[in-house]
């Protein structure tokens, strides 16, 4: 006869019931995990948040601003990499509306149809300078030389005062930003009118390199701090302004135009990564690194 103390050992096959400590380390662990992987040599700005690679699609205006910004955040958040492409303006809002892009940025303001579809974060401002080769020995043009070269009904230089050079129009597309602000300018509200022996360039670059291989060049280009720098180009003053840096910023050369971040307008599909990006824009080292432009 058995035991009454003596357990009875069950030997048939059950699912073992889950041990009631398991939850509480289950939490245990993530607590410790958390503490490993967020320790102090941790960046606090990826702690539970996406980290890794972001897109910003901008165009070439606002390119220096948007690079020198995220490579700052970069250097104090060494968890998040950007990948910065130069799209242009209107590809720079579209891939944002589109969730392709986490952020673009863009040199004009928004057109009617985009408005609304998209937050913006000032930038700072750029403009568009009139660029010659380097052995032109013109130093300025008026608004109105300068509209009479473009449109082709001045085709040589000798009829500004220069050498007896045939004039080699070079053009932006006309989805750019630098083209976009030229034609509003120069042409003030009229249809602009370019000569037919034209040539369109896709870049800032692509025009540099087109200016400077012809003698007889003259072209659109984004005026910024490398532009000036560029001892391959000479860039003319208008109407007696130059254009340099000071009157840009000042208002007086009067070519210019707005940069802007671009966002998405729903908080919900904004990353939070992203979102503490725009508030670093904002804050005095960000603003403090834009002053430098």
């Amino acid at each position: 006869m058995a035991d009454d103390h003596q357990p009875v050992i069950d030997l048939t096959l059950k699912a073992a019931p889950r041990p009631r400590w398991r939850p509480h380390f289950a939490l245990l662990l993530a607590v410790a995990l958390c503490v490993v992987s967020c320790g102090a040599g941790a960046s606090p700005l990826t702690r539970g948040l996406g980290g890794g690679r972001f897109l910003l699609s901008t165009g070439g205006g606002a390119q220096a601003q948007v690079t020198a910004l995220t490579k700052r955040f970069t250097e104090l958040h060494p968890g998040l990499n950007w990948l910065i492409e130069n799209v242009g303006s209107d590809a720079g809002v579209g891939l944002v509306v589109s969730q392709h892009s986490d952020l673009g940025a863009i040199s004009r303001d928004l057109t009617p149809a985009e408005r609304g579809t998209v937050g913006l974060e000032p930038l700072g401002i750029v403009g568009t300078a009139v660029a010659v080769n380097p052995d032109n020995p013109l130093k300025g043009m008026t608004l109105t030389e300068v509209r009479k070269v473009f449109s082709g009904e001045v085709t040589n230089w000798s009829q500004l005062g220069g050498p007896d050079l045939a004039i080699r129009v070079f053009l932006r597309d006309t989805t750019a930003a630098t083209r976009q602000s030229f034609d509003d300018f120069v042409f003030a509200g009229i249809k602009p009118v370019y000569t037919a022996t034209a040539a369109i360039v896709g870049s800032n670059a692509e025009m540099a390199t087109s200016v400077r291989s012809f003698a007889g060049a003259i072209g659109m280009a984004t005026l910024k701090q490398a532009t000036v720098d560029d001892p391959k180009l000479r860039l003319l003053a208008i109407d007696g302004v130059p254009a340099t840096m000071a009157a840009l910023n000042d208002g007086s050369y009067k070519i210019r135009r707005p940069l802007y971040l671009v966002y998405p307008n729903d908080p919900s599909k904004m990353k939070p990564d992203v979102k503490l990006f725009l508030d670093f824009v904002r804050s005095p080292e960000g603003q403090k690194i834009l002053a430098g432009f």
